[in-house]
Protein backbone atom coordinates (compact mmCIF):
# COMPACT_ATOMS: atom_id res chain seq x y z
CA UNK A 1 0.00 0.00 0.00
CA UNK A 2 1.47 3.34 -1.10
CA UNK A 3 0.34 6.92 -0.50
CA UNK A 4 1.88 9.67 -2.62
CA UNK A 5 4.69 7.30 -3.61
CA UNK A 6 5.64 6.33 -0.04
CA UNK A 7 5.17 2.75 1.14
CA UNK A 8 2.82 2.62 4.12
CA UNK A 9 2.90 -1.13 4.66
CA UNK A 10 1.31 -4.44 3.75
CA UNK A 11 -2.23 -5.73 4.03
CA UNK A 12 -3.06 -8.43 6.56
CA UNK A 13 -6.04 -10.66 5.75
CA UNK A 14 -6.99 -8.14 3.05
CA UNK A 15 -7.05 -5.19 5.47
CA UNK A 16 -4.75 -2.28 6.19
CA UNK A 17 -4.95 0.57 8.67
CA UNK A 18 -2.71 3.58 9.33
CA UNK A 19 -2.87 7.25 10.30
CA UNK A 20 -1.81 10.01 7.90
CA UNK A 21 -2.19 13.78 7.61
CA UNK A 22 -5.15 15.20 5.73
CA UNK A 23 -5.09 16.45 2.15
CA UNK A 24 -5.49 15.28 -1.44
CA UNK A 25 -3.44 12.10 -1.95
CA UNK A 26 -2.81 9.29 -4.44
CA UNK A 27 -3.47 5.80 -3.08
CA UNK A 28 -1.81 2.88 -4.90
CA UNK A 29 -2.22 -0.80 -4.05
CA UNK A 30 0.12 -3.33 -5.70
CA UNK A 31 -0.32 -7.10 -5.58
CA UNK A 32 1.47 -9.78 -7.63
CA UNK A 33 -0.72 -11.01 -10.49
CA UNK A 34 -3.17 -8.10 -10.20
CA UNK A 35 -3.65 -4.81 -12.05
CA UNK A 36 -2.41 -1.91 -9.87
CA UNK A 37 -5.22 -0.11 -8.03
CA UNK A 38 -4.89 3.70 -8.20
CA UNK A 39 -7.29 6.21 -6.64
CA UNK A 40 -7.10 9.87 -5.71
CA UNK A 41 -8.47 10.34 -2.18
CA UNK A 42 -9.20 13.45 -0.13
CA UNK A 43 -8.51 13.05 3.58
CA UNK A 44 -9.81 15.42 6.22
CA UNK A 45 -7.89 15.74 9.52
CA UNK A 46 -9.15 13.12 11.98
CA UNK A 47 -11.31 11.43 9.34
CA UNK A 48 -11.51 7.67 8.89
CA UNK A 49 -11.58 6.74 5.22
CA UNK A 50 -12.60 3.24 4.17
CA UNK A 51 -11.51 2.17 0.69
CA UNK A 52 -12.77 -1.08 -0.78
CA UNK A 53 -10.39 -1.88 -3.63
CA UNK A 54 -11.64 -4.36 -6.22
CA UNK A 55 -8.41 -5.82 -7.60
CA UNK A 56 -8.57 -7.40 -11.07
CA UNK A 57 -6.31 -10.26 -12.12
CA UNK A 58 -3.82 -9.62 -14.92
CA UNK A 59 -4.74 -11.47 -18.11
CA UNK A 60 -1.92 -12.70 -20.30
Amino acid sequence: VFLDGYELGWTKNGRFSTSVRGGRRWLVILAPGYVPYVEEVVLEPGETLVVQADLRRVRY
